[in-house]
């Protein structure tokens, strides 16, 4: 069960991804860390406008009972929302340093879109009967960091 939910950790994180990636610049993170807030604002508002777009869709049904139903830019983060229906499943869900391990692994290269807008990633698990929300983030930083690690 631990596996199978960090592995839809996974695939909504590599969902999403791809997406956003499309709409990066081609700026290295090195040039980016040395430009200017504008060149963040823009990667921001690069970003702002593909989740807008992806959002029209949502939500978006990922399988066993697990739907993205919300991605939005909040502070330095990309949020996705990511609901499921069973309440034993969403119970059973970890958040640790493991998840976030493997997100990065996932991410790899794909994760420049963010960096250039200097934003992280945070994936919120909520469940209609819960009154909770369980959550983890990967910050601009960690990105970066996994980033560089893995495109020498």
């Amino acid at each position: 069960m631990k596996k199978f939910l960090f592995s839809i950790a996974t695939v909504l994180m590599c969902a999403g991804l791809p997406i956003l990636t499309s709409c990066g610049n081609n700026k290295t993170a090195t040039e980016q860390t040395d430009g200017t807030d504008d060149a963040v604002a823009e990667g921001r508002e690069r970003v702002q406008k593909t989740l807008e777009q992806f959002s029209s869709q949502l939500p978006q049904p990922m399988g066993a009972g697990i739907s993205l139903t919300g991605l939005a830019i909040e502070g330095d983060y990309v949020v996705y929302t990511i609901e499921i229906a069973d309440a034993d499943t969403f119970n059973a869900i970890e958040i640790n340093e493991e998840a976030k391990q493997m997100g990065l692994q996932n991410i790899g290269a794909q994760g420049k879109t963010f960096i250039d807008a200097n934003l992280g990633a945070k994936f919120k698990y909520t469940n209609k009967d819960s009154k909770e929300s369980k959550e983890f983030s990967i910050t601009p930083e960690e990105l970066e960091a996994n980033y560089n690690a893995n495109t020498k």
